[in-house]
This record gives C-alpha cells, structure tokens and sequence, in this order.
C-alpha cells in the first residue's frame, strides 16, 4: 500500500503585531494631609468619631424623684409633693438626655398616691381629733378643778351620778401628789349609738394620764354623754380605780358603781 505522504502545517494565523510603544507614566499624586484626632472627651469616654453617637447622661433628678416617691409612703405629703416636684423636673431633663424618663413618671405616680392617701385618711383623723376636741377640754377642766379643790365648779360637769363625795374624795388625791403639771389625753373612743348602756344617742370615752412632780403620774379615765346640746361626765375612774357613776339602762335608770379591784374599766388607747 501507498502511503500517504505527510500534511504540511499551516502557517500560524494573526502573527504577532508589533508592540505599541510604552506611555510615559503619570507623576505620583501628593497625598493629603493626615486629619487632626479629636481631643478625649470628658469623664474617661473614648474619642468620639464618625458614626459613634456619645452614651446618654444619667439624669439624677429621676432617680431621686423615685425614692422620695417611696418615701413618701412613711412620711405623707412631704414625700409626695416632693416626689411630684422632682418627677416633672426629671422630665423635662429626659426629654433632652434621653435618660430616666421612666423613673421620673414613676416617682410622680407614687407621689400621687402618697398624697390622695395621706388625704383620705389624714381628713378622716383630723376630723376625729377636731370633733373630739371639746371633749378633751371637758375632761381637764374637770381634773384642773377637782386639783384646785373647785367642788362647786366640777359638780356641773357631771350628769349628777357622781356623788359630792366622790368629788371631794378625787379632789384630795389629786392635791397629795402636787403641783399639777400637765394632762395628756392618749385615749378618745366615740360610740354615736350607745341608748344601751347610757340612755342616750352618744357616748364619748376620754382616757389619759395626769402628771405632777418627780415624773409622778396618775391615769384616768371617763365617760361623758351628750346631755341636750352638752356633753355631760357620767363616769369617771382615777388611777386605776373602778368607774364611778351611774350606767343607765335603756329605761334610764340604774344605780352607782360602788368602787371594786375587780372591776376595773378596759384602758382606750
């Protein structure tokens, strides 16, 4: 067999063209001057750059207006109002810091109730000493006079159950321990529906304590009754002795409670 002789190759095709000639590089460009840092801020914060926003500032008035607001609960209408005055100014300061506007609404909130407590009930107590008042001066009266031995001025004090007696009896102890120096009422009970044990619509128990020299004291205790438009004593103890007077049924009547240890009335405190 023939064989076939062998193919020539091919010339290369695109022969390589000549190279351009190399452009003259650009000079380097002078660089820009390094920017001045910002000066460390204040309090230990770190430089504050692009992008960082500075931590938010405490805001102390909110803070105080919370605990004065729980304060308040022990000490009434001081801590509250101030816990209201301190609250609105830590609102005003966290509109601007962005900090503490919760415990300044809180503080405000509890200064609030603080107060409508102490009003609610503060009105009630007040209203009890106020009412109570003339019967607290009708208890000393009667004791400064039986002291100064004023048997004509007491007897007209009482309903007329207590005997001249008693009066005198009364008057002669209080005069051995003294010079009378102060009466202190501690203990005052109103009873506005009392017909079953006095007689009558009201009842008010004053109890308290008589002070003389070298700290000597001597308790006492009485009940008066609104007689017309007065208060009227009906019973009266001293020193822990048994009531003396008159307990009246609701018939009105009954008889004097002769002096005995044991019977001895419950002490209002």
């Amino acid at each position: 067999m023939s064989q076939i002789p062998p193919q020539q190759p091919y010339p290369p095709q695109n022969p390589q063209q000549p190279g351009y000639p190399q452009q003259p590089g650009y000079p380097p460009q002078p660089g820009y001057p390094q920017q001045p840092g910002y000066p460390p801020q204040p309090g230990g914060y770190p430089p504050v750059g692009y992008g960082q926003s500075p931590a938010p500032a405490g805001n102390a008035w909110g803070i105080t207006s919370l605990i004065t607001g729980i304060v308040g609960f022990c000490v009434p209408l001081v801590g509250g109002i101030l816990a209201v005055l301190f609250g609105f100014v830590g609102v005003a300061k966290a509109r601007k810091t962005r900090s503490g506007m919760g415990l300044s609404v809180a503080g405000i909130i509890l200064g609030l109730l603080s107060i409508g407590i102490y009003a609610l009930f503060g009105s009630a107590i007040w209203a009890l000493i106020q009412g109570t008042k003339i019967n607290r001066d009708i208890a000393k009266q009667f004791i400064t006079d039986l002291h100064a031995g004023n048997i004509a001025a007491a007897q007209p004090m009482t309903t007329g159950t207590i005997s001249q007696s008693d009066l005198d009896t009364w008057s002669q102890q209080l005069k051995a321990q003294g010079t009378l120096q102060d009466i202190t009422t501690f203990g005052i009970s109103a009873n506005a529906n009392a017909s079953t044990t006095t007689g009558t619509s009201k009842q008010v128990v004053v109890a308290g304590v008589i002070t003389f020299p070298a700290s000597k004291q001597m308790q006492f205790q009485m009940i008066q009754v609104k007689s017309g438009e007065q208060w009227k004593i009906d019973e009266f103890a001293l020193d822990g002795k048994s009531v003396v007077g008159r307990r009246r049924g609701p018939g009105g009547s009954g008889s004097s409670t002769a002096p005995s240890s044991t019977d001895e009335p419950s002490e209002e405190k």
